[in-house]
C-alpha cells in the first residue's frame, strides 16, 4: 500500500468522522450526509493510482463487496455491489430526502410506496394506474392518479439525479435539468425533448435543421448527454 493512499486514507478518514458528527449533532444539515456519500465516491475515483494493483485486481478498484473496472470510470458503469446492501442503503437515502420534505401524512405514505416500488436502478416501472391499483389492495392506501403524478414529481428531485424515472428519456432529462444550465445542457434538453426518435435514431441531420443548430453545436450537446448515467 503506497504512502500517498494511506495519508489520503487518514485525512478522508478524519474529514469523515468530523461531518459525521458535525450531522449527528445537527440533524437537519441533510446536505452535509449527502455530500460525504460524494466525496466518498470522488475518492475512490480520483486516487485510482493509489490503489494496490496485482494480476487479479490490475484496473479494478476493490470497494466493499463489489468493484469498478478503471475503463469504465466516466462512462457511466454501475459499481457491482452485494444487490440487497445497496437496495437497503439506496431506499434509506431517499426516505431520509422524503423527511425533510413538507408533505401530508397521505402523501408520505405514497412516496414511501413509490420508492418501495423503484426497481435497482431506480427506475419506476409500474405505471401511474398499477401504482394506484397496488396502493389500495397492498398497501390499503387510497390516491388516485393526480396524487401519484405529483409525489412522483417530489421523488424526481432527490439525489441522484434521474431517480424514480419511467424510462431512459425521463431518467436523461431529469439529469439535466438538475444541472447547470450552460447552452449544451439546455440544447441537449430540447434534443430529447423534441427529436428523441431522431436521436435514438441517429438522424443527426434532422435534428440539426429542426433544431436550427450547427454541426459542432450538436456535437457539443451529443458529448453533454454522453455524459450523462
Amino acid at each position: 500500500m503506497s504512502i500517498s493512499y494511506r495519508q489520503n486514507m487518514v485525512f478522508f478518514g478524519q474529514f469523515s468522522a468530523f461531518l459525521q458528527l458535525f450531522f449527528e449533532n445537527f440533524q437537519g444539515f441533510f446536505q452535509l450526509q449527502i455530500a460525504l456519500r460524494i466525496l466518498r465516491k470522488l475518492h475512490f475515483h480520483i486516487r485510482l493510482d493509489s490503489f494496490p494493483m496485482d494480476a487479479g485486481t490490475a484496473g479494478r478498484i476493490i470497494v466493499g463487496n463489489g468493484h469498478l473496472d478503471s475503463a469504465s470510470i466516466g462512462k457511466g458503469k454501475r459499481l457491482l455491489y452485494n444487490t440487497f446492501s445497496v437496495r437497503e442503503s439506496f431506499s434509506q437515502s431517499l426516505l431520509e430526502q422524503l423527511s425533510f420534505r413538507n408533505l401530508s401524512d397521505h402523501e408520505r405514505e405514497v412516496a414511501t410506496f413509490i420508492i418501495g416500488s423503484l426497481d435497482d436502478d431506480g427506475y419506476l416501472r409500474r405505471d401511474l394506474e398499477s401504482l394506484v391499483d397496488d396502493l389500495a389492495f397492498r398497501a390499503n392506501i387510497e390516491s388516485d392518479r393526480q396524487e401519484v403524478e405529483k409525489v412522483l414529481k417530489v421523488i424526481q428531485s432527490f439525489e441522484p439525479a434521474g431517480v424514480g424515472a419511467r424510462d431512459l428519456r425521463e431518467c436523461l432529462l431529469l439529469q439535466l435539468k438538475a444541472a447547470r444550465q450552460t447552452p449544451e445542457t439546455k440544447l441537449a434538453k430540447a434534443i430529447l425533448e423534441e427529436d428523441f426518435e431522431e436521436f435514438t435514431s441517429k438522424h443527426f441531420k434532422k435534428i440539426m435543421s429542426h433544431q436550427g443548430i450547427s454541426e459542432d453545436e450538436l456535437k457539443a450537446a451529443m458529448k453533454r448527454i454522453s455524459r450523462l448515467n
